[in-house]
């Protein structure tokens, strides 16, 4: 999996852990929070530094996922990366190998 997947997968599986009923509320205001300081005039490091000032708000996001992960039941998270790492598994099943596929399409 490349990095881009894995950032794919991480949104992915807090977006599912948002809308499971299993996952305390207390623990769903954390990404919240993260979401609404990006948005946020105030900021720890002003955004008009260029790089510097967006560091602040990409390490609070992280952050915050990542704590919404630990405050959220094992068991729930454990289940929806598994069906994350089955969805993917069958996505790959469905490439098509296109040599394969025209030789077929030759022979009938």
């Amino acid at each position: 999996m490349n990095a881009i997947e894995a950032v794919i997968d991480q949104f992915l599986l807090t977006w599912k852990l948002m809308f499971d009923k299993r996952v305390p509320i207390t623990a769903k205001l954390v990404p919240i929070a993260a979401v609404l300081y990006i948005f946020s005039p105030i900021d720890l490091i002003p955004d008009f530094l260029l790089g510097i000032g967006q560091l602040d708000d990409i390490g609070l996001l992280i952050a915050g996922i990542k704590t919404f992960e630990m405050m959220s039941p094992a068991e729930v998270v454990a289940e929806h990366r598994e069906a994350l790492r089955r969805r993917r598994a069958d996505e790959a099943a469905d490439v098509v190998d296109a040599p394969a596929w025209k030789e077929k399409q030759k022979n009938g």
